[in-house]
């Protein structure tokens, strides 16, 4: 994905939220150089839903001790993490 490779980051993933507010759907997700398989994961007690409560979240170092709760960070390795949200006008699927 042309995101990762500009910013120099080894994981983007582009959500959208789901009829339940508490589950998000990936529609584009980089790992590593290759775009994988999107994913559906609930966003309790992840830096994400901080993101989706449309604030800017950055997290320099030590995100997997600031939320144990999201196994999906240890899993991918994640050390930091950066998220913004964009709402606006809502497309046809």
């Amino acid at each position: 994905m042309y995101l990762g490779e500009v910013l120099g980051v080894d994981f983007v993933a582009i959500d959208r939220l789901e009829a339940d507010p508490d589950i998000a759907t990936t529609v584009a997700l980089f790992a590593r150089g290759s775009i994988v398989p999107n994913l559906s994961y609930n966003l309790k007690g992840t830096p994400c839903e901080r993101v989706m409560g449309r604030k800017f979240c950055y997290y320099n170092q030590d995100v997997q001790e600031l939320f144990p709760e999201d196994q999906l960070l240890v899993e991918m390795g994640i050390k930091s993490y950066a998220g913004i949200s964009h709402f606006g006008r809502t497309f046809a699927r």
